[in-house]
């Protein structure tokens, strides 16, 4: 996620003067510099992990978190708590691999727990 400008280009591919930039549509997010996902893994007690988000979870974070969690795959913990109560967004990414690694662990007789407030979802 990041800024971005509209600039007309001439056909010389130059800008055109000082363009304003493009404000976003009512109800898009508005532009500001993107708050990077923090992913911080505490042992709870020997037979469980817990996972905890901050941020924004995009598609960046969302393949960060998806590399945390397989590599508890198989590790013999039978619970994995990912708190997301500090969590401000997750996109469709987001949703979609913690989603398949909750069926992934379940497939393994492991269990993943979602705690938190939902967030803004986009996507």
């Amino acid at each position: 996620m990041g800024r971005f400008e509209l600039v007309t280009l001439p056909d010389e591919g130059r800008p055109e003067g000082q363009e304003k930039p493009v404000r976003p549509a009512p109800g898009n997010r508005p532009a500001r510099a993107p708050a990077a996902a923090q992913i911080e893994q505490t042992v709870i007690w020997a037979a469980a992990r817990q996972i905890t988000v901050s941020g924004e979870l995009d598609l960046a974070g969302a393949g960060a978190l998806q590399h945390l969690l397989a590599d508890l795959l198989g590790s013999g913990l039978p619970c994995i708590v990912l708190d997301l109560s500090t969590c401000r967004f997750r996109d469709a990414d987001a949703h979609g691999v913690i989603a398949e690694m909750q069926s992934q662990l379940a497939a393994n007789g492991q269990e993943l727990v979602v705690d938190g407030q939902p967030a803004r979802n986009i996507g």
